[in-house]
């Protein structure tokens, strides 16, 4: 089949979303599902499954729409790609007798009747109700967590004209399983074969190489090669996903993919690897792939495989749902740029928000006051900490972030202030700080950075570091702490005290080298409790606040 079968739109429903319409997506070949957990994501698949059977238990989704072939010789090819012989010979000849091999492994393969005049229909264009369910789910497959687990068992042979299961449909396809198994050769340096000698159907993997025609014979010396032969279910998890999830894809003709967690059990790179290997089956076939993932590495490897990629960022909180559609380009800029790319930036696309830090040292701190605020209720639910290589790149990370939806608050340390004037301006731009407030944050940036310098003494704490604005005279720290709870409405959060290790001085952990400080001060974390009304508990709950703020500045 030449034309293209896929969904081409996804309506969300309304009062799930927003208040105002329904929200229409449309799609490309490749659809990537982003969000933290609990925002839909698998709903949306499983609406998608439940809209091509049934059409009940849909709860996010009003509407889809599709490309369809539009020429009866490419429905009547579709038809026959698993049209069984009636064993009635007085059957209406109208009537078409429909087998599906099993996927799920429950031995029920999916059989009905479909008549030729549904052809007509559909270029009639009948409703979705009434034609498209009996061809869309022939062509459709939905793999999630618990499918993949039983996707390697042994099957039965069966009959092989019409396959009964995907091991035996695959069995019959030496094409398919040679491509298969060059996959997962250079991924494995395996060879992957499907084995009848046993009687069932198994898979076996093997360091050495047998041909299509012996894999599939009974012969002599397939029996000796399958008896040295590994099989799959003695591999470990993510070998299993990965072997089984790809045979799964290719053994059908499946135009509608619908995955979830693709990248379940696999390591960084085969999930990077998965995705590229997904992709590509989408395209070939010239149908859909809508993956929901929290895989930052099987997005780079769908949007390196492919420039057909949509991007969808759902997220639910406070029942307050969203569902946003990524610029693309915007996304392969946080991929491609080395700054971003090191400090994990991507990974914020499935929580619910980021906290930008200075060093490492700053995000392991921060991330543990935040842990242990879950205590007493108040911890920011779902956040990723991620930190620059110092405050002179953090804006680049929160920018592209809200840029992109997520908010992201930025933790400086009060030397900020030391700034030039020209970079203080470009960081709160790019922290979305309308113009007209710029000017007057430089002023005030300025008059904080003079009332600094004037408390410097030889011999004495760096007011920058170690002191902060309490040190200020009453005017000039009155008017400070405005400018920094001013700053803090755009999710730019300056401690006034000075730096991190002035944070908790009641515990003795002292100053000096910050990596040392760190490893300290977590050591004594535990012996104590969050109090949210002082100190950096009551920082974070500040930050927090910005970030659960729907009407919040900066975004």
């Amino acid at each position: 089949m030449n034309g293209p079968f896929k969904v081409s739109d996804l309506t969300f429903k309304q009062d799930l979303y927003t208040k105002d319409s329904h929200i229409k997506i449309s799609l490309e070949n490749i659809t990537i599902l982003v969000g933290p957990n609990s925002s839909g994501k698998s709903q949306i698949l499983r609406d998608l499954d439940n809209f091509f059977t049934t059409k009940s238990n849909v709860k996010l989704l009003n509407n889809i729409s599709f490309d369809f072939p539009l020429s009866e010789t490419e429905i009547d090819s579709m038809i026959n790609e698993f049209r069984k012989e009636s064993p009635d010979p007085t059957a209406d000849p109208d009537e078409v007798v429909i087998s599906a091999p099993d996927l799920k492994n429950d031995g029920r393969p999916l059989q009905f009747t479909i008549k030729r005049t549904y052809t007509k229909k559909v270029l009639q264009n009948i409703s979705f109700d009434s034609v498209l369910p009996a061809i869309t789910r022939l062509f459709t497959v939905r793999l999630d967590g618990r499918t993949r687990f039983n996707l390697l068992n042994s099957k039965q042979i069966g009959n092989l004209t019409h396959p009964e299961n995907f091991f035996a449909s695959l069995f019959t396809k030496n094409t398919e399983r040679e491509k298969i198994r060059n996959i997962i050769k250079n991924e494995f340096g395996l060879y992957c074969y499907i084995e009848a000698t046993s009687g069932t159907l198994n898979i076996k993997m093997s360091p050495d190489e047998i041909s299509s025609e012996k894999e599939t014979s009974l012969s002599k010396e397939a029996v000796d090669f399958f008896h040295k032969a590994i099989p799959i279910t003695e591999f470990g998890d993510g070998t299993q996903a990965f072997v089984g999830l790809l045979l799964a894809v290719a053994s059908l003709p499946h135009k509608i993919m619908l995955i979830d967690e693709p990248e379940a059990f696999l390591h960084p790179p085969q999930a990077n690897h998965l995705g590229k290997y997904l992709t590509q089956f989408a395209e070939e076939r010239k149908g859909s792939l809508i993956a929901s993932t929290h895989s930052a590495d099987f997005l780079m490897g769908c949007l390196e495989s492919s420039t057909h990629v949509k991007i969808i960022r759902l997220s639910y909180d406070r029942k307050i749902g969203t569902v946003k559609e990524l610029d693309v380009s915007d996304v392969l800029k946080i991929m491609r740029d080395p700054l971003l790319r090191s400090t994990d930036t991507l990974n914020a696309l499935f929580h619910k928000s980021a906290i930008i830090t200075e060093s490492d040292g700053d995000r392991v701190f921060y991330n543990e006051i935040n842990r242990k605020l879950q205590s007493i209720e108040k911890n920011i639910d779902d956040v990723v900490f991620l930190n620059s290589h110092g405050k002179d790149d953090m804006h680049r990370i929160a920018g592209a972030l809200r840029k992109i939806g997520i908010p992201s608050a930025c933790i400086y340390d009060l030397d900020i202030v030391k700034i030039q004037s020209n970079q203080w301006r470009e960081r709160l731009k790019i922290l979305n700080v309308p113009n007209s407030e710029i000017e007057h944050f430089e002023e005030e940036r300025r008059f904080l950075l003079t009332e600094l310098q004037k408390i410097k003494k030889d011999g004495q704490p760096d007011p920058f570091t170690r002191q902060g604005l309490p040190f200020l005279d009453d005017i000039s720290c009155e008017r400070s702490y405005k400018f920094v709870s001013e700053l803090a409405k755009f999710g730019i959060f300056v401690i006034d005290i000075g730096e991190l290790e002035q944070w908790l001085k009641t515990l003795n952990v002292g100053a000096g080298d910050k990596m040392k400080w760190v490893a300290n001060i977590l050591n004594k974390l535990d012996s104590i409790n969050a109090d949210a009304d002082k100190d950096v508990w009551k920082f974070i709950i500040e930050i927090g606040k910005w970030i659960s703020n729907p009407n919040r500045f900066g975004m």
